[in-house]
């Protein structure tokens, strides 16, 4: 978990759930890392996620362009339906790291709770993923008075030597 008490990992796709959880047992964090067989969003319920061919990690419930080999049906939730329910507590949350092809503008309005608060976060931005789910606009809109910089994280380590971690 990489210095975090704990963590929360949610993965939609059953197989890549499966992988997910035996991770965590080889590498002896289950009791540290919570995982929930769903996707997030901005509602809770279910959307239809298309499964790539090529690549386990480019499943997408954002309708761009995967050379899909069928859909399946999945469960979305939203992190502020679970931090209402109890099932973590978003004062303790310190980071989100978002790689969810397409829908962090949907997860992170159904993350109120987090973004309101500034809770930093990591997305791939990828503007034609983004406007592919269709709300690539809704961004600016959504962080606009919570965050106020963004880094570039491929340009992090020209800037900052790794003695600076130390």
């Amino acid at each position: 978990t990489y210095g975090f008490e704990r963590a929360v990992a949610f993965e939609p796709h059953p197989e890549n759930w499966r992988v997910l959880r035996i991770n965590t047992i080889l590498n002896g964090s289950e009791d540290k890392v919570t995982l929930i067989n769903a996707a997030v969003a901005d509602e809770d319920g279910t959307a239809t996620l298309a499964v790539s061919s090529k690549n386990s990690g480019a499943h997408s419930l954002s309708g761009g362009d995967v050379r899909e080999m069928g859909t399946i049906e999945v469960p979305t939730v939203t992190i502020d339906g679970l931090a209402a329910r109890g099932e973590f507590d978003p004062d303790a949350v310190s980071l989100l790291w978002m790689d969810i092809e397409g829908y962090e503008v949907h997860a992170l309005q159904g993350a109120r709770c987090l973004v309101e608060r500034s809770v930093p976060f990591v997305m791939e931005l990828n503007p034609s993923v983004l406007r592919a789910a269709g709300r690539a606009d809704q961004l600016v809109p959504t962080l606009s008075g919570h965050y106020t910089h963004v880094v570039n994280l491929r340009d992090l380590h020209k800037r900052i030597s790794r003695d600076a971690f130390q």
